[in-house]
């Protein structure tokens, strides 16, 4: 039937159909061109935006354990501080002759150590257990 009705119109009237549709197909091309564009846009910001991310949680790795290695450093110096501490107490002790007090620092230290050590591993055990149980829950 459209057929027959541009049969029925005049050549102008077909010519001037004709460029009204060709000029609306421009248009919707200029839209689809601008959309794609927009698309390629959106999709480079999230790019951006995932390798940002990224790049935060490298840093925030990276912070985390340069902060852990400075708390286990200073934490070994504070025991060797108290190593050496006690050892000297012990030095003079002995050097004084005063066999007992030696020997009392050396059981309260060893008593003290025994429940350093065992709170530690505890600790350890409890986490590694606490790991386990979440590996398995999942």
């Amino acid at each position: 039937m459209s057929g027959e009705k541009s049969e029925n119109l005049p050549v102008d009237e077909q010519q001037k159909m004709l460029q009204e549709f060709l000029e609306l197909q421009k248009q919707d091309i200029a839209v689809k061109q601008k959309e794609l564009e927009s698309r390629k846009d959106e999709i480079q910001s999230h790019e951006r935006i995932a390798l940002a991310t990224i790049e935060a949680q490298k840093q925030g790795e990276r912070q985390h354990g340069e902060i852990f290695k400075e708390v286990h450093k200073r934490r070994l110096n504070a025991v060797i501080a108290v190593a050496f501490l006690i050892a000297a107490v012990l030095i003079t002790a002995l050097w004084r002759d005063k066999d007992s007090v030696a020997i009392e620092i050396v059981k309260i230290g060893g008593a003290v150590a025994l429940g350093y050590f065992a709170g530690i591993n505890r600790g350890k055990a409890q986490t590694l257990e606490k790991q386990w149980r979440e590996k398995d829950s999942d």
